[in-house]
Order: C-alpha cells, then structure tokens, then sequence
C-alpha cells in the first residue's frame, strides 16, 4: 500500500491540485509521471491539454490497480466540465483533492464518484 496519511487533510490550492497530489503519489509508488500534466497557465486548455498527455503516457485498464489513475469528468455550472484524477492506492480506494475538502481518502464506488468516472489509466512510459 502506497503510504498516504501524511497528505490526508493537506489544503487544496492552485499549486496543490490532483495533479501535484498524482504526481506526489506517483513517486513514492515508484512510478512515473509525466511532465505534461501540469495545470497550464491558461485555464480554459487544461481539459484539452490533459486528455492529450493521458492518451499519449497511459492506457485504459479495466481492473485498477496501485498507482493507476483514476479519471473524472465532472459537469460543472454553465456547462463546462472538470477533468479530475485520483490515485488508487489500494483495491476499492483513492486518494484525491478537490477544492471543497483538500486531500482525502476516497471510496471508488461511492455514488458519486461512480457517476463521474471516465476509467482507468496505467502509466506507460
């Protein structure tokens, strides 16, 4: 199990967001992460931006496993939509942060996050 309870309850910020949180837990799993995630200047690209980089550094698995992302589409107001990811870090569980809660503890099969998933993703390098 990746070790996570140092993170639990870290504030949210711009700096601070599922990608900071991703990569921090990329490398204490020992795994990659690419560059290309970061949070762009440019708000309005990210979900742009982030698609490319996910398709071109991971692939799509049906069974998680440790360190794999997870990812999110979340419909915001106007509708726009959030891309979000999150980290699993044991069968059924992740770690994630969301402005609302700062890092958390996650179950994948909550209501919610079920609703929002996209699927799965390993790195490959």
């Amino acid at each position: 199990m990746i070790e996570i309870s140092d993170l639990i309850g870290h504030p949210y910020t711009e700096k601070c967001d599922c990608n900071w949180l991703a990569a921090t837990v990329a490398k204490r799993a020992h795994r990659g992460y690419p560059k290309g995630l970061e949070t762009p200047k440019d708000p309005g690209k990210w979900p742009e931006t982030f698609r490319k980089v996910l398709y071109r550094h991971y692939k799509k698995v049906e069974k998680p496993k440790e360190g794999d992302l997870a990812i999110f589409r979340i419909p915001m107001e106007g509708g726009k939509v959030e891309m979000h990811c999150g980290t699993v870090t044991e069968p059924g569980w992740m770690v994630t942060t969301r402005a609302t809660s700062g890092v958390i503890r996650a179950r994948l099969n909550s209501k919610f996050w079920r609703t929002v998933l996209v699927g799965y993703y390993e790195y490959n390098a």
